[in-house]
């Protein structure tokens, strides 16, 4: 990242109350980073039950722990594949183009696991969605890093991670109920749809804000 986390000069501090309230409504002038935060927090709410989901689902295919281990060892490597990937297409094709084709990608797959009939597709969806979420973490997080003051980087990114962080628990308690309730299969049908719930509000703040970007 070729910036300076450190501002020159000496920087002049107020109280802890009105430095927040800044960062918050910074955050809150910026259509786009308000957007994406709420787009963000939703997908955070479908994904973070997805290891369980994979572990009943390999579970249902009578998969042996070690066959459980190398479904989330493929995802490992699919991630790492995405993040030194990522670099190479950001050069190559345009931030909006980029992050709706990763948005669009991560729920499509999504679904997929609802009907993965055997151990290794499900090993290979993990590590695709691996890669594709990687990609998207890569492209969002460094444009909106690029796009926050350095005074602000903070506040502004604290504001953020707060909003996405809390639908985190959620999320495992709905998966957890869903779970045990349905089954994983229809648990990855109904986070997929929440996942295009997601993508839709994306694609509706790309296209508000093309303009900006």
């Amino acid at each position: 990242i070729r910036m300076d986390f450190q501002p020159t000069g000496k920087q002049q501090r107020t109280s802890f109350r009105k430095e927040m309230v800044e960062g918050v409504c910074w955050l809150w002038h910026r259509p786009l980073l308000r957007m994406m935060t709420l787009v963000v927090a939703l997908q955070l709410l479908a994904v973070v039950g997805g290891d369980l989901g994979v572990i009943v689902l390999a579970q249902q295919q009578h998969a042996s722990a070690v066959e459980i281990g190398l479904i989330f060892s493929a995802g490992g490597i699919g991630g790492i594949l995405g993040a030194l990937f990522a670099p190479f297409l950001r050069k190559r094709l345009p931030f909006v183009t980029l992050l709706l084709c990763t948005e669009w990608l991560l729920a499509l797959f999504w679904f997929g696991y609802a009907f993965a009939p055997a151990i290794l597709l499900l090993a290979l969806l993990e590590a695709v969605v691996a890669v594709v979420d990687q990609i998207m973490d890569v492209v969002w997080v460094s444009y909106r890093i690029a796009l926050i003051p350095s005074a602000l980087q903070g506040r502004v990114n604290s504001i953020y991670r707060l909003v996405g962080q809390v639908s985190r628990p959620l999320g495992l308690f709905g998966a957890g109920v869903v779970l045990q309730k349905v089954g994983g299969g229809e648990m990855f049908l109904f986070t997929g749809f929440i996942l295009v719930v997601a993508a839709l509000g994306a694609s509706v703040a790309l296209g508000l804000n093309r303009s900006t970007i």
